[in-house]
């Protein structure tokens, strides 16, 4: 494209609800907007019928439809076309968009949310997923952050598919953890069971129960979920739940903790981009062994790897974070270390490349 103006048809969420995917897309936005040789023209869809409920509304379908219309009229004007979304909008709305692609001739290019697109079509027929995936290898280039998620797609599909982290802002916060003998461990995400927050629960309840009085723990929440869940959170003694907060100030929070505490149960995490949040802020992680988040935490490197759903596992490795301090330490450098490699500034240009954009 050399110095002609580049016009893509981008499509994706923005916030509000703020949940990872939709935070990775707005960097994702915002450093396209700072690009010079790329002029955007963006849809923010799916549509929820209430953005900035808690929970947030379902996907609003009338309404998509109609602002999808609006879409592919823009399509002719367009350079290409550039699709983020979840693997259940990939495999609806963004099929509709990728066959228009086509026949304008308009090159198109897709970037899953999350890391394994193919437990869409899991425990199903082949012949479910077969329409839906030659319609996929329509896209000139397909990716995704795990590499097990690439993997998983059929042989046809693999030569397009590329494997590219999930990333987040560094940020600038130079707090730090109170000077006191409190080991404090932190969640952010839904309160959900899901997520592993019953499991949570019970494994901090045995650590408080056994821990010696010279090392007092803390839990920290951020997040919402469930108010049966919610509430049995907060009657559970040293737990304190901060509910929603916006993610500059997590980000600005997150250095007065000492350990990242991600129990999750769901198989489609990919980078979970809190962990890399807790990462940029040099916290240990303590984490479900789930493929994807195995991709980015080497067990006593950077984080500790525990047994998904399992309250004994992640128990032990609660306490040995919260009696060994120079322990603590030692996941910590290597957490920062490992940051490196989801600093937007380093992946943006990598996926922006990927998504056909020759940037200045």
């Amino acid at each position: 494209m050399g110095s002609r103006m580049q016009r893509p048809l981008l499509i994706g969420p923005l916030p509000p609800p703020w949940g990872g995917a939709r935070v990775s897309f707005q960097l994702f936005y915002d450093y396209l907007q700072e690009e010079t040789a790329v002029s955007c023209q963006h849809y923010d869809i799916p549509i929820r019928n209430n953005r900035d409920g808690d929970p947030p509304g379902n996907v609003n379908h009338g309404k998509t439809l109609r602002v999808l219309c609006q879409c592919l009229r823009q399509l002719p004007s367009s350079n290409s076309v550039l699709i983020f979304g979840s693997r259940s909008f990939c495999f609806s709305y963004g099929l509709i968009i990728l066959a228009v692609a086509k026949l304008l001739g308009k090159p198109s290019y897709v970037r899953f949310f999350g890391g394994r697109p193919m437990l869409e079509f899991a425990n199903k027929p082949s012949f479910i997923s077969a329409i839906p995936l030659r319609l996929l290898s329509l896209a000139k280039k397909i990716t995704l952050e795990t590499k097990i998620g690439a993997n998983e797609f059929p042989a046809f599909l693999r030569g397009k598919t590329e494997a590219i982290p999930a990333y987040r802002p560094r940020g600038e916060a130079t707090a730090v953890p109170p000077q006191d003998n409190i080991v404090r461990f932190v969640y952010v995400g839904g309160v959900t069971a899901v997520k592993g927050l019953e499991v949570l629960q019970a494994a901090f309840s045995q650590l408080t129960q056994t821990s010696p009085p010279d090392k007092p723990v803390e839990m920290h929440l951020y997040g919402a979920g469930p108010d049966e869940l919610v509430r049995k959170l907060q009657n559970t003694p040293d737990v304190h739940f901060h509910g929603k907060v916006e993610n500059a100030l997590l980000r600005q929070r997150l250095p007065t903790y000492d350990a990242f505490v991600f129990p999750s149960r769901y198989a489609n995490e990919g980078h979970p981009g809190v962990l890399i949040e807790a990462f940029m802020a040099g916290l240990p992680v303590i984490a479900s062994n789930l493929p994807g988040i195995d991709e980015i935490i080497e067990n006593e490197v950077n984080g500790l790897l525990i047994e998904s759903d399992s309250v004994s596992t992640l128990t032990k490795a609660m306490r040995r974070l919260a009696v060994d301090p120079d322990f603590r330490r030692q996941l910590s450098t290597g957490s920062i270390t490992s940051s490196n490699q989801f600093d937007v500034q380093n992946v943006a240009p990598q996926l922006a490349a990927a998504m056909g954009l020759t940037l200045t």
